[in-house]
């Protein structure tokens, strides 16, 4: 067995455990990301018979409310359990105090209705994707590209995107001291040794479309993560610190590589 294969099948160990049972870390990412997704979902434009490829989905929560824009959407995870929670995950099992599209309407068989229908789940690797050329019009993966080969990833994207065709990717970057201690000591990613990536690996990725845009998100309001969301308070202040980072970036350009999260945007 190669060393590539032997990490293959350690990552998708540790995302089959993950989705076994909740996890507190991607929790909380979830609960606090909602700027940065919407944000994620504009780029993607109007998916209404899109033909869509999400690359990691996770707990589906994406994948539902992409089927229920319209899209066609392919689902292409490495982690079996992923694919099956997403299969089977009811709506009175989704957390309260999240903010989510809503979820798949269970009927009394446990059959999704037609509305997700058209959700198909894949296991497959993201470097190596089983589609032909000119497959999707839309793509769409978050926080998964720290464990993979980026730069293979943005070139099997470019390869299975029709002309025109979008790729949207969330992902963290590398460089903000605290979230470097973090990820060191107490996070559980640190188990998948993982390669989080910098603006000038966008760049990169860049040369395999036509264009490139990516915005960031999080450098001072990485501290609401912290606050409590149970109080009033919590929304208003976590506003006011990406208010005070939009005009930090906007004045401090180099600012931006110490954000928590980038999005970025590839047209072919």
């Amino acid at each position: 067995m190669t060393l590539q294969n032997k990490k293959l099948q350690h990552l998708q160990a540790y995302y089959d455990l993950i989705w076994s049972s909740p996890n507190t870390e991607i929790l909380t990412r979830l609960q606090f990301q909602t700027s940065c997704r919407e944000f994620a979902f504009e780029c993607l434009g109007d998916l209404k018979g899109k033909r869509l490829l999400e690359i990691g989905p996770g707990q589906g929560r994406e994948t539902l409310f992409f089927a229920k824009e319209g899209a066609q959407v392919y689902a292409v995870d490495i982690s079996c359990k992923s694919l099956r929670l997403i299969k089977n995950i009811p709506i009175a099992h989704e957390p309260e105090d999240l903010t989510l599209p809503e979820g798949p309407r269970i009927t009394q068989s446990g059959q999704w209705t037609t509305d997700y229908k058209q959700i198909i789940l894949i296991q497959a690797n993201a470097e190596q994707l089983p589609f032909k050329e000119e497959t999707f019009d839309r793509i769409f993966a978050q926080t998964m590209l720290m464990h993979t080969n980026f730069i293979q990833v943005a070139r099997e994207s470019a390869r299975i995107l029709r002309p025109g065709g979008i790729a949207v990717f969330m992902e963290p970057l590398r460089l903000n001291p605290l979230l470097y201690v973090y990820r060191k000591f107490r996070s559980t990613f640190k188990l998948t040794s993982p390669h989080y990536i910098g603006l000038k690996d966008i760049k990169r990725m860049g040369s395999f479309f036509k264009t490139t845009f990516h915005r960031e998100f999080y450098l001072t309001a990485l501290l609401g993560v912290y606050l409590n969301r149970e109080r009033k308070v919590y929304q208003k202040i976590k506003q006011n610190l990406e208010h005070i980072d939009s005009w930090l970036i906007q004045w401090f350009p180099f600012l931006r590589s110490f954000c928590w999260m980038t999005v970025m945007r590839f047209e072919k």
